[in-house]
């Protein structure tokens, strides 16, 4: 039989370019916010972006949208 195809969502025009935080980041970020983790906003492990990425509960992504208002927007998110 052959093979089906998953359609690769994260290159999607409609889908926010999302990159993986590195540890660094993440201690600049949530010192920057004087958070936790567990406060940031979350995602599901069951994305279909996140798992494109093949990220594990834990990490965090930054979400880089943009819209007519604003040419940028950064929003972080964690995987829960």
């Amino acid at each position: 039989m052959a093979e089906k195809v998953k359609p690769t969502t994260i290159n999607h025009a409609l889908v926010p370019k999302q990159v993986v935080c590195d540890k660094e980041e993440v201690s600049r970020l949530l010192s920057k916010y004087n958070i936790r983790k567990d406060q940031l906003p979350k995602v599901s492990i069951k994305d279909p972006s996140i798992q494109v990425l093949e990220l594990e509960p834990g990490d965090i992504i930054k979400i880089s949208r943009s819209s007519q208002t604003e040419p940028s927007s950064l929003f972080y998110r964690v995987v829960v």
